[in-house]
């Protein structure tokens, strides 16, 4: 069973996940990106997001 701490990291990390895709997607679609320019994209955001919670 996990720790609080744990979960609390791992509910952190799903989140990061789901707001730097959510994000890459759009900033993808507006600025008419390819796959990999949005992944890399994502990639800084979800970093930064780890980063800063």
């Amino acid at each position: 069973m996990a720790s609080n701490q744990e979960q609390g990291a791992f509910e952190v990390k799903k989140d990061c996940f789901t707001l730097a895709n959510n994000a890459a997607t759009a900033i993808g679609q507006i600025y008419n990106m390819d796959h990999e320019t949005e992944y890399y994209v994502f990639e800084q955001l979800f970093d930064d997001c780890i980063a800063n919670n």
